[in-house]
C-alpha cells in the first residue's frame, strides 16, 4: 500500500498545554484523526489509476470507523515531524523530528492522543499560530463502493486497513479538530492550493 497524506485540522487547547524545566511542550486530549468524509483528488488515492478514478476529480472518503479505532494502537509512539515525510528504521529524517505521538485513545469517532514537540522552533510554530494543525500520513486501502457514513455524509468510498506511519505539523489540515490552534479553513476551498505541497509521498 502506498503512504498518503491525511491533512488535519482544528485546535488544541491552551489549557492543555504545558512546557516542562527544559522548555519542551506538552499539549494532552489531542485529535489526531477522526472518522469523518473528507475530499480528495483521484490522484491522492492509492492505486488510482487501477481502480479507474479520474486523477482530477474530486472523491469523498469515509475514514471507515472500525479501521480508525483498529488502528488506534499503532499511533502511540509515532513519530511528530516539522513536515510531511517517509521515515523508517533506515532512513529516520532525524532532522525533521520534533517530537512524538502518545497515550491515544478512541473518543467518539476520534483518536485522541498526546502531542509531545521537543524542538524550539516548533513549538514557536505552534504558539504563533503558523504551523499548528496535525496531520497523519499513514497508509490505507481505499474500498470505492460509495454509501452513507453513519452521521449521513455519502461518500464514494472508504479507507480500511489504516497503518499509521508519522504525524506531521502543517499550516491548513484536513480533519476538524486535529490542530494546534483554533481556527479551521473551508476544506473544499483550500484543497487545490494544498495539493501540491502535501500530495503523494513517494
Amino acid at each position: 500500500m502506498d503512504i498518503e497524506i491525511e491533512i488535519e485540522s482544528g485546535g488544541l487547547a491552551c489549557d492543555r498545554r504545558t512546557i516542562d524545566p527544559d522548555g519542551r511542550l506538552t499539549v494532552t486530549d489531542c485529535v489526531i484523526s477522526a472518522a469523518q468524509c473528507n475530499p480528495y483528488l483521484g490522484h491522492e488515492i492509492p492505486g488510482y489509476d487501477v481502480l479507474g478514478l479520474n486523477p482530477d476529480r474530486v472523491y469523498d472518503l469515509y475514514r471507515d470507523a472500525e479501521a480508525l479505532k483498529a488502528a488506534v494502537p499503532l499511533f502511540n509512539g509515532i513519530p511528530l515531524l516539522a513536515d510531511h515525510a517517509l521515515v523508517s528504521a533506515a532512513d529516520p529524517k532525524q532532522h525533521l523530528v520534533v517530537g512524538s505521538v502518545s497515550a491515544c485513545r478512541w473518543d467518539n469517532g476520534r483518536v485522541l492522543g498526546t502531542v509531545s514537540v521537543w524542538v524550539e522552533d516548533a513549538i514557536k510554530g505552534i504558539e504563533q499560530n503558523i504551523r499548528k494543525d496535525l496531520s497523519a500520513g499513514y497508509r490505507y486501502e481505499p474500498r470505492m463502493t460509495p454509501g452513507t457514513s453513519p452521521n449521513g455524509e455519502r461518500y464514494d468510498g472508504r479507507m480500511v486497513s489504516i497503518e499509521p506511519q508519522h504525524v506531521a505539523l502543517v499550516n491548513i489540515g484536513r480533519v476538524a479538530g486535529a490542530a494546534v490552534g483554533d481556527s479551521a479553513l473551508d476544506q473544499r476551498a483550500e484543497l487545490t492550493r494544498l495539493i501540491p505541497h502535501y500530495g503523494r509521498l513517494p
